[in-house]
């Protein structure tokens, strides 16, 4: 009775995919239970999952990889405008002009004077997931008063 048993259960493991070795020697592999043909319909399926599973975990990858670059870029505008607009608070057009010149070429620069305040707003686009898709506008700004007397 014990071997009976011992055969059943070794034969459920297999059928249920947990051993890859027949539970007998020569045993063959059609199915002994009601609910065999459904799992053997259904054998390609895991491929398939795990397939699109992949493709979902390199997409979501990208897009984090994608944003932050988007804020490292952030933070290289801030720096930036900030660097300028000091330089240009400070009346030394000579170093903004050299600060304006080191930009990237695709990054924009807008400077604005309102009385005693100088205004500075570097900006650029950034792909997140590729350039065949929308990209995101990243952009800052900075303030400073202007400097009399140096």
């Amino acid at each position: 009775m014990f071997k009976t048993c011992a055969a059943i259960l070794r034969a459920g493991a297999y059928w249920l995919g947990g051993s890859r070795q027949s539970p007998t020697v020569g045993a063959s592999r059609t199915p002994k239970v009601a609910g065999d043909h459904v799992r053997q319909a259904q054998r390609g399926w895991v491929s398939l999952e795990t397939a699109f599973g992949a493709i979902a975990i390199v997409v979501v990858v990208l897009a984090a990889g994608g944003l932050l670059h988007a804020g490292a870029t952030q933070v290289a505008c801030h720096d930036r405008a900030a660097a300028i607009v000091r330089q240009l608070a400070r009346d030394d057009q000579a170093m903004a002009d050299q600060l304006i010149d080191d930009l990237p070429t695709d990054w924009q620069i807008q400077s604005r004077r309102d009385g005693q305040q100088l205004s500075v707003t570097v900006g650029t686009r950034v792909a997140i997931l590729g350039p065949w898709l929308p990209q995101l506008s990243v952009e800052a700004s900075a303030s400073a008063v202007v400097e009399e007397g140096l």
